[in-house]
């Protein structure tokens, strides 16, 4: 069972790294579109203004693990050229110089829809943990909104509370 549960704000990659497992991304689609209405809450951005879509099935030692979908604000400068394989904060970080300062997560209960049943290799109505996170530069600013499905068989979060 993987687990996730620091106070520290990671990445998917680097926090199965950290346990010493072997990440691998199959990049489903990349694509700039138009943000909806959804998305404009998330983002903080005006309704029509392009962003940078990825779909990517993570795996864990050669297993799916999680379907992610991030949605990504063009004034990162990060583009549909870019690679996608890997770490999103990495790319942030690395490539564009953006200081990720915070995130504010949402963690609910869920069912496989077909489509990701199959991506995930479950079976359509398994369990799901659904993740959700808007990430904020050191300026504050929402940079990117993704939304990622977890197999639950294989994934938990655990949450250390101290008083």
């Amino acid at each position: 069972m993987l687990e996730e549960g620091s106070s520290k704000l990671q990445s998917f990659t680097e926090k199965m790294e950290q346990q010493g497992l072997k990440i691998s991304t199959e990049v489903l689609e990349v694509a700039r579109i138009p943000t909806t209405e959804r998305l404009t809450e998330h983002l903080n951005i005006g309704e029509g203004e392009e962003i940078i879509y990825s779909k990517r099935l993570r795996k864990v030692d050669g297993e799916p693990i999680a379907l992610f979908e991030n949605y990504i604000c063009t004034m990162t400068g990060v583009t549909e050229k870019d690679d996608f394989s890997g770490s999103i904060f990495n790319l942030l970080e690395k490539k564009y110089g953006i200081k990720i300062s915070g995130s504010e997560k949402v963690i609910e209960a869920g069912i496989a829809r077909d489509e990701d049943a199959v991506q995930l290799g479950i079976s359509s109505g398994d369990p799901v943990l659904i993740i959700r996170y808007t990430t904020f530069d050191s300026d504050n600013r929402q940079i990117e909104y993704a939304e990622g499905i977890y197999r639950a068989d294989r994934y938990k979060y655990m949450v250390r509370l101290k008083r």
